[in-house]
């Protein structure tokens, strides 16, 4: 079995497991049912499970969480996410169905991935938990490729970082835990981060608790490198210029999918004229240009477009045989591939145009220049211009902290200013989304006070709703000027003429400002030829070699042996479409197949809005 087909083999494998166990589930309720999806469920079973496959099990109808319909069938089953919000839509089907005097419905919910305290303390409260059967559906990593796996739970990391809540990470300990018992031990597991080390920690005691894994099916070796969200803020806060990076960051991918207008490219708004692209299905030309640098998509493109232009012109000379076999085998592929050139060329003209408005060119200028460490006066001057001219807030919150960590900290002087100007263009509420950041270490001062404008009041509103906020002691934030000059994470300033459109480094994703710090600490561990190095580099870099998760099988082990070796990297707190095109790049250039799986796949929009979103409990 080739590194491809092992990459292939694990991804169809988890696929089919997570498939088994949600049909086995489905069958327990006899006969024919309906099933009800939750928001962000409907998505995610899209991805694993067709509706053929779900009528074989006796499913009739499915229906989504947010519409209610007149009636249903007498069974009926809600696979919903471990959250109140999904719950409470559930308790309002059935009010709706009790104030219609629907009678004789049998309820089942099935969580995902778990049932949790507070969403049977919610159904208790009202009235209605003895309504329901209530199952567990414990999927783990959700396939989206070959190389790449997620669990899709972006909300979690936010009650982590602010509550010191873990169940995010019992999940994906749970998810690591099945993935074990599919494919054996890991070879080699190294950790880098307070969150990583929680995981590795969990796994050993589930795995003590479980008994033994087997090992003897598997003919590759895995080795498991888990990085913490909060070691590289960076990578998350700048601009993604690969084409899925800008995707995300303009239209928000979901699960593969994408909202948008064909026939409205300039419309900021998602409209009911939005239609559903999915980018993983039967799209090769998204899987042709997903990781390059967005300026050369467009010219991949124009080419693209200028070789179907060339078969239209090549019917024109066709005899009749020709034209036949045209017709009968060649005609429908065409037309699907002038249909999504058609898209991804509007999807790119969307993209430029809304990235006119927001001063993009300025900003990437201005990013640049904050990762080098230079003309902090001029950044701070774009970053106050833009709130006063009300450009998106969550552009400028993130401008906000790629300069905390980037020029070690803000002024009390800057800083308060700064949550001025920022309260009275984007809301006063936002006073508690500035404290939240200041607690999770990503905003700080330059000296040790923080003296926030109306700080008694921002305290009070985080006392009464968050009575466990702890400050995170990730000090990769504080250092990383430091780490930027030692692991040479500027490929600009290592090459005089940098071309993103034609890469030599995993930076390109950046457009050469940066290249995430994940990548450096892979490049620098694949340099390694024995045990003894790898612990030195451990060292140096301030991870953990976790032995207790270790079998021995690395003893005797030829290092230097590229053959039937997988690396995996777990991302705990989510990964941007940037890193992972990045690591794409560089198993490319090590000729080593990376697996990534990640808590979520994020980007800074969607992490910052967790803090601004979110306020009360």
């Amino acid at each position: 079995m080739d590194r491809d087909s092992n990459s292939h083999s694990i991804s169809s494998t988890i696929k089919n497991f997570s498939l088994n166990m949600l049909l086995s589930l489905l069958k327990k309720i006899d006969g024919s049912k309906d099933i009800v999806l939750g928001g962000l469920i409907v998505s995610i079973i899209d991805l694993i499970c067709s509706y053929t496959s779900m009528k074989e099990v006796g499913v009739e109808k499915i229906y989504k969480i947010n519409n209610i319909p007149t009636a249903t069938n007498k069974k009926l089953c809600f696979i919903i996410q471990s959250n109140i919000n999904d719950v409470k839509q559930v308790c309002n089907w059935l009010n709706v169905f009790h104030s219609k005097d629907i009678q004789d419905i049998q309820y089942w919910i099935i969580f995902v991935p778990k049932k949790t305290f507070d969403c049977e303390k919610y159904l208790e409260k009202e009235g209605l938990y003895s309504c329901f059967n209530i199952w567990e559906y414990p999927l783990g990593f959700i396939p989206f490729d070959n190389d790449l796996f997620s669990l899709e739970q972006k909300d979690l990391y936010h009650d982590y970082l602010l509550l010191g809540d873990h169940q995010f990470l019992n999940n994906v300990v749970q998810a690591m835990h099945h993935f074990q018992r599919l494919f054996g031990h890991m070879n080699l597991v190294i950790t880098k981060g307070r969150a990583s080390e929680f995981i590795c920690n969990n796994l050993q005691k589930l795995n003590a608790f479980s008994g033994v894994i087997d090992d003897s099916s598997r003919d590759c070796l895995i080795d498991l490198f888990v990085f913490d969200r909060e070691e590289d803020y960076v990578a998350l806060l700048l601009s993604q210029l690969n084409y899925s990076g800008i995707i995300d960051e303009t239209f928000s991918i979901n699960c593969g999918k994408i909202p948008f207008n064909p026939d409205d490219c300039c419309n900021q708004k998602q409209d009911v004229n939005s239609i559903k692209h999915n980018l993983l299905k039967n799209d090769q030309i998204f899987a042709d240009v997903q990781d390059k640098f967005f300026s050369s998509v467009c010219s991949t493109l124009k080419e693209k477009g200028q070789k179907l232009r060339q078969k239209s012109y090549e019917r024109q000379t066709m005899n009749l045989s020709e034209m036949k076999n045209f017709l009968t085998k060649e005609i429908s592929n065409l037309q699907s591939e002038h249909k999504l050139l058609f898209s991804h060329l509007t999807i790119c003209e969307s993209i430029m145009e809304k990235k006119k408005l927001t001063k993009f060119s300025d900003q990437l200028r201005i990013e640049q220049n904050m990762i080098e460490g230079i003309e902090s006066r001029t950044a701070m001057n774009f970053i106050e211009d833009g709130i006063i001219k009300l450009l998106p807030e969550t552009q400028m919150l993130r401008l906000i902290c790629l300069y905390s960590i980037c020029y070690s900290g803000i002024s009390n002087k800057e800083l308060n200013n700064l949550i001025r100007l920022y309260t009275q263009s984007y809301g006063h509420h936002h006073i508690t989304t500035f404290y939240y950041l200041k607690k999770i270490g990503i905003l700080y001062e330059s000296t040790n006070q923080f003296n926030l404008i109306a700080s008694s009041t921002a305290q009070k509103l985080a006392a009464t709703t968050l009575p466990l906020v702890s400050s995170s002691t990730s000090e990769t934030i504080k250092k990383f000027r430091h780490i930027v000059k030692k692991s040479n994470l500027i490929p600009l300033l290592e090459t005089e003429h940098y071309n993103p459109r034609v890469p030599t480094d995993c930076g390109y994703v950046y457009g050469g400002s940066y290249c995430p710090y994940i990548c450096k600490l892979m490049q620098n561990f694949f340099d390694t030829k024995n045990l003894s190095q790898i612990e030195e580099w451990c060292k140096q870099n301030h991870c953990k070699l976790q032995p207790n998760l270790l079998p021995n099988q690395h003893v005797g082990r030829d290092w230097q042996s590229k053959a039937k070796r997988i690396q995996m990297i777990l991302f705990a707190g989510g990964i941007t479409y940037a890193e992972i095109s990045s690591l794409r790049f560089l198993s490319k250039q090590i000729s080593i197949p990376i697996i990534i799986m990640a808590s979520s796949i994020i980007n800074g929009n969607t992490f910052l809005r967790l803090f601004s979103d979110k306020l009360f409990y």
